[in-house]
């Protein structure tokens, strides 16, 4: 049974290659994992784990479940069979979570007990909303900023990263109404001219080495909802439509 559920496992991350929206995905991938009608649990043929870090070089005890179904996709085409396996030893499908084998297994005990997690980034993202006089920052990887359902425009738009170092770990640009050509900056510095944000990308071309391997990003627009989830350089927004993207979220992963 398991064998059965693990093949499934593997060729939906194969298999799903157009990054689509997050549910539909989700939901193949939930179809793949259902336990046995016995209530039997399912367990891990291997020991073999792979841990995600963020920036600061922290390994993620639970895996966002909006984002899971894509990076298992993305590893499957970068990495193939072997670092999926790993990644699903690892984490829920389900949940997200570690799984105790993974959290009780020796690599995972080195990795604390050596602090081989060591800082390399702090690093957030924060968006100040039309009305508003200050930032507001994510608290998580994953977690909006903006608004939605609210009417409310973006106004300005920013990283917080330390330390600051040259050249930047990356750039981003946004589409702003009333100034024709795109905003690019590099990540230390705002975008903010107190006007409607109206798209956004990432440009990693100038990356450094061990920032992150794998970056996505998800806008909420006016009168559409939560778009697909992309990675850089996409575009995510509209150009010269007078749509307002209302919320933002990202996730910067190390494998």
């Amino acid at each position: 049974m398991f064998q059965k559920i693990r093949k499934n496992l593997l060729s939906w991350a194969i298999t799903c290659s157009v990054v689509v929206g997050a549910t539909a995905c989700q939901e193949n991938l939930q179809d793949a994992v259902q336990p046995q009608k016995n209530g039997t649990e399912l367990t891990h043929e291997t020991e073999e784990f792979k841990f995600v870090r963020i920036p600061t070089g922290e390994v993620l005890s639970a895996m966002d479940t909006v984002i899971f179904p894509t990076l298992l996709q993305d590893v499957a085409k970068q990495h193939g069979n072997g670092m999926v396996k790993k990644l699903l030893n690892t984490y829920d499908a389900r949940t997200g979570k570690m799984t105790l084998q993974a959290a009780k297994s020796k690599e995972f005990t080195e990795w604390k007990n050596a602090k081989k997690v060591q800082t390399n980034y702090s690093v957030t993202y924060g968006a100040r909303i039309e009305g508003a006089g200050t930032f507001g920052y994510a608290s998580a990887w994953g977690a909006p900023v903006g608004t939605t359902n609210q009417s409310k425009e973006m106004r300005g738009f920013a990283f917080a990263i330390n330390p600051y170092t040259i050249p930047a770990p990356f750039t981003y640009g946004m589409h702003v109404s009333t100034i024709t050509n795109d905003v690019i900056v590099n990540c230390y510095e705002i975008i903010d001219y107190d006007k409607r944000i109206e798209g956004f990308f990432i440009n990693l071309d100038i990356i450094t080495n061990g920032f992150a391997t794998n970056v996505y990003y998800q806008g909420h627009l006016q009168n559409i909802g939560w778009g697909s989830i992309v990675s850089p350089p996409a575009f995510i927004g509209s150009r010269f439509q007078h749509r307002r993207l209302e919320a933002l979220r990202i996730w910067m992963l190390i494998l």
